[in-house]
Parts: structure tokens; sequence; C-alpha cells
């Protein structure tokens, strides 16, 4: 999905979730996949709390305005300015990458 705007619940067994999206403020946001890799590019000015982890991969951020929380190689929780909006990103076997 490209170009997007709103709220998302995204949702696959065996691939790839490929978003760019400017999230709604107030927004429940959930992304998620079994087998494969996760890439959020974020548009606007983002608001919103982060949560993503992968069980067998690594999860990799660029966002330079993000305060984290919790950073490990397969876990990342943080904040981009005022956390408005929710994203939750799960996957277990591909990496999780946000900018």
């Amino acid at each position: 999905m490209s170009d997007v705007e709103g709220e998302f619940n995204a949702e696959t067994s065996n691939g790839s979730i490929h978003f760019s999206v400017e999230l709604a403020p107030g927004g429940n946001n959930r992304l998620t996949t079994w087998n494969g890799s996760i890439q959020v590019r974020l548009a606007g000015t983002p608001s919103l709390e982060i949560d993503a982890s992968t069980s067998n991969s690594k999860v990799t951020t660029t966002i330079p305005s993000l305060t984290r929380s919790q950073e490990k190689k397969s876990r990342f929780a943080g904040t981009v300015g005022d956390g408005e909006a929710i994203l939750l990103i799960r996957t277990s076997n591909g990496s999780v990458t946000i900018e």
C-alpha cells in the first residue's frame, strides 16, 4: 500500500508488507506477517507511538526525531512527535524497517 491516509490493519501469512502512509491522529494501526518483512515509510508530519518486533531478524529505523523507549536487535518501541496514533508491527520470519 502506498500514499494512503487513515487507520489500518494489514495482515498476511506468507508475504511482505510495504506501507507508505500518513496515519490519522488517534488511530490504532497494526501490520502483521508471519513469513515476510515489513517496510514502513511515514509521510507528512508523523505523530505516533511505535511498537515493532520480529522473532528471527532485526528492527531498524532511520527516523531522526524518534524518542526511543526500548531498542534491541529484534524489538523497538518509541515515540515520534506527540504520539497521537499507535503503530503496532509484528513479524516472525522477516525484518522490520521504519523510515
